[in-house]
C-alpha cells in the first residue's frame, strides 16, 4: 500500500476511535478539586441549616471539609478494614450535582445537565408507588434501573476500582424517601453489592467504628394508621429482622406507642433501634 494511503487510513482510524470513545451526554466534571471541596462544605452547611430550621435548634457540627472527610475515611478503613465512600446527591432545578469523597483522595464532582429536581421527584414517587404494590411486570425494576443510571452509574467505575464496600449517602430534598437499597442495575440490587447508610450530613453524624457482637435489637413498626396511608410491608420487615442474629423485642401496630417504646427501653439496653413507620 502506498505510504500516503497508509497514513490517510491510520489518521481516519484515529479520528473514528476518538469519536466512538467520546462520552455521549455524560455528566461533566471540569471543576478543580479545590472547588469541589468547597461545594462539599457548602452543601453540608446548607443542609445543616435546613435541619436546624425544621427542628428549631442548633446542632453541633464537626465542621470537616472535603479533604478532612477523606482523611476520616482513611482512618475508618485502617480501624475497621471497610472501605467507605461518601456521596452527596443534590437535585437542582435543571441539573443534578453529585459529589463524592473516597479515602485518601480529593473530592470528586459531576454535574448532570437536564436531570433536575422535578424529574427526579417524579421518578422517585413512581418508584415508591410500584415498590409498595409490585405488579407482575416488575415495573419497579425498570424505574429502579432508571434511577440507578441517573444517580449512581456514573460513579460505579471509580467505586469498583477502589473496591468500596460501604456507601454513605447524603442526599437533598426529594431523594430522602428513596429506598436506595432497591435501586437496580439490570442484574443486581444495590444492597447486594454495598452496605448502605443514609445520613443527614457527614458533619451531623457520629461516624465511627462500632461493635455489634452480642447486640440486641428493638424493632418497632406500624402498618395501619387513622389518617395516613397504610404501609403494607411493615410486617414482613419486622419478621425479617426477627430472623437476624441479634436477639431483642418487637412492637407492632397497637403495641407500638410512645409509652411502650419508653418502657421497653427502660427495661433493657438495645444497641439497635429500628423504626418502620411514617415520619410523622
Amino acid at each position: 500500500m502506498p505510504r500516503f494511503a497508509l497514513k490517510t487510513l491510520l489518521l481516519f482510524a484515529l479520528i473514528l476511535l476518538c469519536v466512538l470513545s467520546f462520552p455521549q451526554r455524560a455528566p461533566r466534571s471540569q471543576t478543580p478539586d479545590s472547588l469541589w471541596s468547597e461545594q462539599v462544605t457548602g452543601l453540608e452547611a446548607q443542609w445543616q441549616g435546613l435541619y436546624e430550621a425544621y427542628f428549631g435548634q442548633v446542632f453541633p457540627s464537626q465542621g470537616l471539609n472535603g479533604e478532612e472527610i477523606s482523611r476520616r475515611l482513611t482512618e475508618l478503613e485502617r480501624t475497621t478494614g471497610q472501605r467507605a465512600a461518601v456521596i452527596w446527591l443534590s437535585p437542582q432545578p435543571e441539573e443534578l450535582l453529585t459529589l463524592m469523597v473516597l479515602p485518601g483522595e480529593a473530592p470528586l464532582g459531576l454535574v448532570n445537565d437536564g436531570v433536575g429536581a422535578e424529574k427526579l421527584g417524579s421518578l422517585t414517587q413512581a418508584f415508591l408507588a410500584e415498590a409498595a404494590a409490585p405488579t407482575t411486570d416488575r415495573a419497579y425494576q425498570t424505574l429502579g434501573r432508571e434511577l440507578y443510571d441517573l444517580l449512581l452509574a456514573p460513579l460505579q467505575p471509580r467505586l469498583q476500582q477502589r473496591r468500596i464496600q460501604l456507601l454513605i449517602l447524603c442526599v437533598g430534598p426529594g431523594l430522602r424517601s428513596l429506598p436506595f437499597a432497591a435501586l437496580y442495575d439490570g442484574r443486581r440490587y444495590l444492597v447486594e453489592d454495598y452496605a448502605l447508610a443514609l445520613i443527614p450530613g457527614f458533619n451531623l453524624a457520629q461516624i465511627g467504628p462500632g461493635d455489634l457482637q452480642g447486640a440486641r435489637v428493638l424493632a418497632l413498626g406500624a402498618s395501619e394508621f387513622l389518617d395516613l396511608p397504610p404501609l403494607p410491608g411493615v410486617s414482613l420487615e419486622l419478621a425479617a429482622i426477627r430472623q437476624t442474629p441479634w436477639p431483642g423485642a418487637t412492637l407492632e401496630n397497637q403495641a407500638f406507642t410512645p409509652a411502650a417504646l419508653r418502657e421497653t427501653r427502660r427495661q433493657g439496653r438495645y444497641e439497635i433501634v429500628h423504626l418502620a413507620t411514617h415520619a410523622r
